[in-house]
């Protein structure tokens, strides 16, 4: 599809479109994580108080969201900060992902019987 434009633009043009349209992905991805965050604080705050889950996921689930929402933030307000501080703050939701995914596959909520 590229091949198409090739004549259209020279290399410095193409690296220049190339690269804002990574920068844009970028942007993007920071709002999906903010909006992801926020629902997803309400969501594991609803665990908390109906009980369906133990008390520590949704504690887990509450502390994991909300640095997904700070990050979300924090790269939209500093977009060079290093990439061991954004993967500082996914640690969390990465191991939560795992342990929320495995706990409702294989125990499920609690419901009255």
């Amino acid at each position: 599809m590229l091949l198409r434009y090739e004549s259209s633009f020279d290399p410095g043009q193409l690296n220049a479109l190339i690269q804002f349209f990574l920068d844009l992905e970028a942007t993007g991805i920071n709002f999906v994580l903010i909006f992801m965050g926020l629902g997803a604080i309400i969501y594991f705050h609803l665990f908390l108080e109906s009980k369906l889950i133990p008390s520590g996921l949704a504690i887990w689930g509450l502390i994991t969201y909300f640095t997904m929402f700070f990050l979300g933030f924090v790269n939209l307000l500093f977009p060079n900060i290093p990439e061991t501080v954004s993967m500082f703050l996914f640690a969390p939701g990465t191991i939560f992902e795992l342990v929320i995914g495995l706990w409702l596959l294989i125990k499920g909520v609690k419901t009255e019987e």
